[in-house]
């Protein structure tokens, strides 16, 4: 599969230097300057699956560009900065760069930080989907809850007896066990 690499560094030598080091890739690179380029379009517009920085320290603009960005489409993303702060590297780690090097940047080092990056990029996005779903199990398990505690109260039913008519209307509908709870919890707070 070909990398698509949006590459922003205000440094010709190291743009350079970067595309050689990956010569012999499969890679496609589109170039911008990270103090003057609209993050949001650079990437949609190139389909880029992977945005690299390299910069002498980060301003304020670009960093905030590239955390707005990774909060709601994110990409893995690769710093490559000279001068930094602890605050600024811990910050940009958090908000999700995938990885942050100070001071590193050679050309000898940028296929095994790329790899290593990019795996960690792929392991987070598992993590945080199954975050989400678990979330998601979390939610529909307490809506079934609340609604076989309505159906014991208005049926006067034990909670077996409460799941299996859930079940069954689940089963008859062919919805998911959570919508029909919804559905009972929100009948429930019409009719009271």
């Amino acid at each position: 599969m070909t990398q698509r690499i949006l590459l922003l560094s205000n440094n010709s030598d190291h743009s350079a230097c970067f595309k050689q080091a990956l010569a012999d890739e499969d890679q496609c690179f589109e170039d911008g300057d990270p103090k003057t380029i609209n993050l949001r379009n650079a990437i949609n517009n190139t389909a880029a699956n992977l945005v690299v920085i390299i910069m002498k320290e980060i301003c304020e603009k670009t960093e905030e560009l590239i955390f707005n960005h990774l909060k709601s489409d994110p990409i893995p993303v690769i710093m490559f900065i000279e001068n930094t702060d602890y605050i600024k590297a811990a910050t940009a780690t958090q908000a999700g760069v995938s990885a942050y090097v100070v001071d590193g940047f050679r050309e000898d080092r940028i296929k095994p930080i790329l790899s290593a990056a990019v795996t960690r990029f792929e392991a987070s996005q598992k993590l945080q989907n199954k975050l989400l779903e678990v979330q998601n199990e979390l939610k529909e398990r307490k809506l079934i809850e609340r609604a076989k505690g309505l159906l014991m109260k208005q049926r006067h039913c034990t909670e077996d007896e409460a799941y299996n008519a859930l079940r069954n209307l689940s089963m008859k509908t062919n919805k998911r066990l959570g919508e029909i709870s919804a559905s009972i919890i929100d009948a429930s707070m019409l009719l009271n």
